[in-house]
C-alpha cells in the first residue's frame, strides 16, 4: 500500500512539474508572439528630430516590448546626442514605446588647455564654444578639463574632481534660483573660497557647497536692497549672512 501510494505521489509530482513547465512555455511563447512594438513615440524633442532620437536608441518596430532594456536604450541616446540631457524610455502596453527627452541647455563655458567647451548644469560637455561666443555664456575658471567628450561629464585631474562636483551643485542652484543670467563668471581656483561675479557689480565669496540655495537667496535679497549704482563685495561664508563691503 505504501509503495503504491509513493508511486502515485511521485507520478503526481511529475505531472504537476510538467504542467508548470508547459504553462511557463506557453507564457513565454505568448510574450514572444504578442507585445511586439508597433509604434515609438518621442516627447520633448527640440534640437533633435524624432527620427534621430529613435535611431540613436537602437529600438526597432517589431522588437519585443516585454524584454526591452530601457536603461540601455536611454544610455545610447544620451551617449550619441549630447543635448539629450536626460532620457526615460517607457513601455505603453500592449505595443508602444514612449521616449521622454529633457534636453540640456547651454549653461556655461569651461576651458581645456586648447579651447573652451559648453557644458550643461550637470557639467556634461556639449560642444566646443567658439571664441567669438565666449561672452554669451557664463565662464568658469580655476581648472582645465581633460579630453572632453560631447555627451559625457567633463573630466579633470584627480585633485580637481571636487571642483566639478561643486560647480554642478552651484549651476543647479543658480538655475533653480533663476540667477544664471545674472552671473558672468565663476572662479574655482581657490578651492576653500570659490567666487562669482553677480550683476556685473558684485564679487561674491561663496564658501563651501553647503546651503548654496539659501546663500543665493540671501545674495539676491541683499543686492536688491542696495542702490542701482552700488558696487562691492559680498561674503556668504558666514552662516545665514550676506555681509557687504562697498567698493
Amino acid at each position: 500500500m505504501t509503495q503504491e501510494y509513493e508511486k502515485r505521489r511521485g507520478s503526481g509530482v511529475f505531472v504537476g512539474s510538467v504542467s508548470v513547465l508547459l504553462i511557463l512555455a506557453a507564457v513565454v511563447l505568448a510574450v514572444s508572439v504578442f507585445f511586439r512594438v508597433s509604434s515609438i513615440e518621442v516627447t520633448g524633442a527640440g534640437r533633435y528630430t524624432e527620427q534621430e532620437i529613435i535611431d540613436a536608441s537602437g529600438l526597432e518596430i517589431g522588437s519585443n516590448l516585454i524584454f526591452l532594456n530601457r536603461a540601455a536604450a536611454a544610455g545610447r541616446i544620451t551617449d550619441a546626442l549630447p543635448y539629450a540631457g536626460s532620457v526615460e524610455v517607457k513601455r505603453a502596453l500592449p505595443n508602444k514605446i514612449v521616449i521622454e527627452v529633457r534636453e540640456s541647455g547651454r549653461i556655461a563655458c569651461v576651458p581645456s588647455q586648447t579651447e573652451w567647451w559648453l557644458i550643461d548644469n550637470n557639467c556634461r560637455a556639449l560642444e566646443e564654444c567658439p571664441a567669438e561666443e565666449l561672452g554669451d555664456y557664463l565662464s568658469v575658471t580655476g581648472f582645465y578639463i581633460t579630453e572632453p567628450v560631447a555627451g559625457r561629464v567633463i573630466t579633470v585631474p584627480d585633485e580637481d574632481r571636487f571642483k566639478v562636483e561643486y560647480l554642478a551643485a552651484l549651476l543647479t542652484a543658480l538655475q533653480a534660483s533663476d540667477m544664471l543670467t545674472d552671473v558672468a563668471t565663476i572662479n574655482l581656483e581657490t578651492s576653500a573660497n570659490p567666487q562669482l561675479t553677480y550683476l556685473g557689480r558684485f564679487t561674491v565669496k561663496l564658501g563651501d557647497a553647503d546651503g548654496l540655495d539659501s546663500k543665493l537667496t540671501l545674495l539676491k535679497n541683499a543686492a536688491a536692497q542696495l542702490d542701482d549704482g552700488a558696487r562691492g563685495f559680498f561674503d556668504l561664508t558666514k552662516d545665514k549672512q550676506a555681509n557687504f563691503l562697498p567698493e
